[in-house]
């Protein structure tokens, strides 16, 4: 997966404070492989945006857990070292004041801000993809499932509600296939 995905020079672990960005988790590298891996990996694999640069920066520790400080810390980094999207697959049930701070500077610098809808079967989206609702730059995304026609929302993926007019779209989310930690190709949902 690494020879077929390009890196930013600007990779950073917010969890350690040091330039060790190593995937404890197997989440950020399975999240990587979906959107930047590109042809050439051998095993049919290719992002959905295999030419883009991949600035990979760690905020939650190894069992997906972290605090809005650090989650912040990595958008504001993000924005001020060029990225054009962040991707934040994670979630949590509240606002939160400093994550809502960040994805406002984000905004104010035309960066993208692309966010899990969540997982718990919700008929609206955890933040911080609930701020869809109100940021024109942060997108929400919730999960599919391909094997049902018509297609079908996952019955794990929270909702896009009621509210009209915001940005939530949806994506295939059963049983993707991509790339985990230990060089083996993983399916997850």
């Amino acid at each position: 997966l690494t020879s077929n995905i390009r890196f930013s020079s600007y990779c950073w672990n917010f969890v350690n404070d040091s330039a060790d960005v190593q995937d404890d988790n197997g989440h950020g590298t399975m999240t990587g492989s979906e959107m930047c891996a590109g042809p050439g990996t051998g095993f049919g694999i290719t992002g959905g945006a295999y030419g883009a640069e991949l600035m990979v920066l760690k905020a939650l520790d190894a069992n997906g857990h972290g605090s809005s400080t650090k989650v912040s810390a990595a958008i504001y980094f993000a924005v001020d070292h060029g990225a054009d999207v962040i991707n934040l697959s994670l979630g949590q049930n509240n606002p939160d004041s400093l994550i809502l701070k960040a994805l406002s500077y984000a905004q104010a610098h035309d960066v993208v801000v692309v966010a899990a809808a969540g997982n718990s079967a919700g008929n609206l989206p955890c933040y911080p993809a609930a701020y869809a609702m109100l940021m024109p730059n942060v997108i929400a995304v919730g999960a599919t499932q391909t094997s049902n026609v018509p297609v079908n929302m996952a019955s794990f993926s929270n909702k896009a509600g009621t509210t009209q007019g915001y940005n939530f779209v949806t994506a295939p989310g059963v049983d993707i296939t991509g790339f985990g930690t230990d060089e083996q190709l993983w399916s997850w949902s």
